[in-house]
């Protein structure tokens, strides 16, 4: 069980991860959520937060390439 200050401790590393998601910074997100989860394994959000945030980074990871797939194609029919 969770002390105290564990718990305390928990809840200001998921605030951090919020805050980090908030600026899209997936990877600090993930860092602190899973800091959170060292301490209090069995708080579900903590997890939840977590997996979102690795959702995320791969849609945005995702969309990147789309948009280079993309903007090759673009360049490609520029020349033909």
């Amino acid at each position: 069980m969770a002390s105290i200050v564990g718990s305390k401790q928990a809840e200001q590393l998921k605030q951090d991860g919020n805050h980090y998601f908030q600026k899209n910074r997936f990877g600090a997100a993930i860092d602190a959520y899973t800091e959170a989860i060292t301490l209090c394994p069995n708080v579900p959000i903590y997890w939840t937060n977590r997996a979102l945030c690795h959702r995320k980074r791969k849609y945005v990871f995702l969309r990147s390439l789309f948009v280079r797939f993309d903007g090759m194609f673009v360049d490609v029919f520029a020349v033909l």
